[in-house]
């Protein structure tokens, strides 16, 4: 296997692959493109560095660097210095890609160890015909191919190893889920970075044929939905933060979204609230639900064309080929409907952490750290985070669950709920929350004692403009 394969049976193709504003590129200019960088000298270290935001450059340098055998290192242009040069050491990164207009970010870099080659310097060219079959492509199944940080919300960042066949595997049993078509258009908005993003937007739509239309710039309602109709798209991944700024836009006339027949959902868990709201904006959408998690690369669950309103809670099955089981703190399986940790297996399982001897991955089976149980259907609920959960006079607490029940009631906009040291309870369970217009926290606080049992029910409320999230919508938990 080689991720490479999708693009090279379409080497030949005029078939339209991505549209960046007004620049076009066809799947055969696309693997021109990949061919001439592949030719830059990079010198001879394994893992090579991304740093370049949503672009056409992004997509070929990611090619470029599978086409030579090397390892591709994301680093998301969003991060601070510190992490970039934590990045940069912790994986051996000694060549980076980028674009001129970070040429600036990256003169903080010591050039005598790191070398930097800007993408959209390099000036293409024309392959001959014989070139393209005298390139062929190798079977690196086991080789890794991409070394992604996790988001690090709550702890120490990872440096997960998904190779070759974690990634193709993967996007593939996707595309054969979603039945995605050749010649659709897909808008692709959310960071590269990601590996949501990565496989469920941008490799599964060159394993179907589709073009991959760039939204640039910083998003906005508007834009977003102008985009939809100008630039005729099918399909869209997204965070639920997204859909909840579109549904909030009242004025209907961009609302021409007909066309839009499949949306993806990833990353926070959307109310069902948002869910109906946005069912009523998207008249003709399917939306499907997964779940998963970089180590996986990443989707471990989806919901289906043909499920996705069955059970509105769930985050689907386990999709091909991938093994799903609950289990208690000492391993063992534990029955239907009970709570436990969340644990999977699957040829789409990391490699492991870089750098790292160890992981947690024990005798094939990864530990995912969520909570959640599998129904009588095997359809999967995550109902929270091991390490997230509060122990609050001696019963544990699952924020995720008092958020969602929050959430569900409209009365808030956004919700963290946390855990504070308290004498009397050990930890006492608090929020901050966004109060939705005209609430007041008496609202809130009365809709708790009426849907949330008592211990679970927060002891102050402290209200704030906004809360902390990460590039994939993920609650920063650190506070």
């Amino acid at each position: 296997m080689n991720i490479l394969d999708i693009l090279y049976i379409r080497r030949n193709e005029n078939l339209l692959a991505i549209k960046q504003g007004q620049r076009e590129i066809t799947y055969k200019d696309l693997w021109n493109r990949i061919v001439t960088l592949s030719k830059v000298d990079v010198g001879n270290n394994e893992n090579i560095g991304i740093y370049i935001d949503n672009s056409i450059e992004f997509i070929v340098a990611l090619f470029s660097i599978l086409y030579t055998g090397k390892v591709a290192t994301l680093i998301d242009v969003s991060s601070k210095a510190e992490d970039v040069f934590d990045v940069i050491e912790k994986c051996n990164i000694r060549t980076v890609w980028s674009v001129s207009k970070f040429a600036k970010e990256l003169n903080k870099l010591d050039k005598k160890k790191i070398n930097v080659h800007f993408a959209d310097e390099i000036e293409n060219y024309e392959l001959k015909e014989n070139e393209y079959f005298s390139e062929m492509i190798l079977d690196r199944s086991d080789d890794v191919a991409v070394i992604i940080p996790t988001s690090g919300t709550t702890s120490e960042r990872k440096y997960v190893q998904l190779t070759h066949k974690n990634i193709y595997t993967n996007f593939m049993a996707v595309n054969r889920l979603y039945r995605l078509k050749e010649g659709e258009r897909n808008l692709l908005s959310l960071p590269l970075t990601s590996m949501f993003c990565l496989t469920v937007d941008l490799l599964v739509s060159f394993s179907a044929g589709m073009c991959v239309v760039i939204y640039e710039g910083t998003f906005s309602p508007k834009i977003f939905l102008r985009q939809l109709y100008s630039d005729k798209i099918d399909y869209f991944i997204t965070v639920p933060a997204v859909l909840k700024a579109l549904c909030a836009l009242k004025d209907r006339e961009y609302f021409k979204v007909d066309k839009i027949r499949r949306v993806t959902i990833g990353g926070e868990k959307a109310s069902l609230s948002e869910l109906n709201e946005f069912y009523d904006a998207f008249k003709n959408a399917v939306v499907i639900y997964g779940y998963g998690m970089t180590e996986c690369s990443p989707v471990l669950t989806t919901t289906t064309l043909d499920d996705y309103r069955e059970k509105n809670a769930s985050v689907g099955k386990a999709i091909e080929d991938v093994k799903i089981k609950i289990v208690d703190s000492e391993g063992n399986i534990i029955k239907n409907n009970e709570i436990g940790e969340i644990i999977a297996s699957g040829p789409n399982i990391m490699k492991g952490y870089y750098g790292k001897s160890d992981s947690n991955i024990v005798d094939g089976w990864i530990k995912t750290g969520d909570l959640g149980y599998l129904d009588d259907d095997g359809y999967l609920y995550v109902t929270g985070r091991i390490k997230n959960l509060i122990i609050s006079a001696g019963k544990n607490v699952s924020p995720e669950e008092v958020e969602t029940t929050l959430l569900n009631s409209s009365l808030v906009s956004d919700i963290r709920v946390r855990g504070i040291k308290n004498d009397v309870f050990g930890e006492m369970v608090v929020a901050d929350i966004v109060l939705s217009n005209g609430v007041t926290v008496e609202a809130v606080k009365n809709y708790c004692i009426d849907h949330i049992a008592s211990y679970k029910i927060p002891k102050k409320f402290y209200v704030c403009e906004k809360i902390e999230k990460n590039s994939m919508n993920k609650i920063v938990r650190k506070v």
